[in-house]
């Protein structure tokens, strides 16, 4: 991918992670005058569609960046090191949300989502057994090595922690 776009600049990121506030905090923010933000709230861009290049993904924001803000809300960005340092060569002072809870009640809350929806079958004692199940439901919550590299790259001025239970 080479060059920074020219018209849209992502300038704002919730990187997550899951089920920490991120379709709320979406929600909220697409009904600010000065902000633009995508329908959806996970784009994947800079995790799974980075080959689509930029137009692809400046397309999930209307308006074209006229508003000062354009706000990504992808809660996967932050468990991976390729998505942050993507991020960070894109907009290197872009502000960045992340928002912690309990991994405990995030991993459940996660669980119970995905129960709910019948998306899963298994019991949460099965979770701990599988790899990948372990990965969406416990790693996912863990934020230490996602925020140490977004401050050590963006600064704590940059990034801003979130306590779930404050929101």
């Amino acid at each position: 991918m080479s060059g920074k776009p020219e018209k849209v600049q992502v300038n704002a990121f919730h990187v997550g992670p899951p089920k920490t506030a991120t379709t709320w905090v979406h929600s909220c923010l697409k009904q600010h005058p000065e902000i633009t933000t995508s329908e959806t709230d996970s784009i994947r861009f800079f995790d799974m569609y980075y080959p689509y290049g930029f137009d692809w993904y400046h397309a999930h924001f209307e308006g074209g960046g006229k508003r000062p803000v354009t706000f990504d809300p992808t809660p996967s960005y932050l468990w991976s090191r390729s998505a942050l340092e993507k991020i960070v060569e894109y907009n290197d002072e872009a502000k960045v949300i992340v928002c912690i809870r309990d991994p405990v009640e995030r991993a459940f809350s996660h669980y119970w989502h995905l129960k709910k929806k019948r998306l899963i079958g298994w019991e949460f004692e099965e979770v701990l057994d599988n790899a990948n199940t372990y990965a969406m439901f416990v790693r996912s919550g863990l934020v230490a090595d996602g925020l140490e590299f977004l401050v050590d790259r963006l600064g704590w001025e940059r990034v801003k922690v979130i306590n779930f239970d404050d929101i």
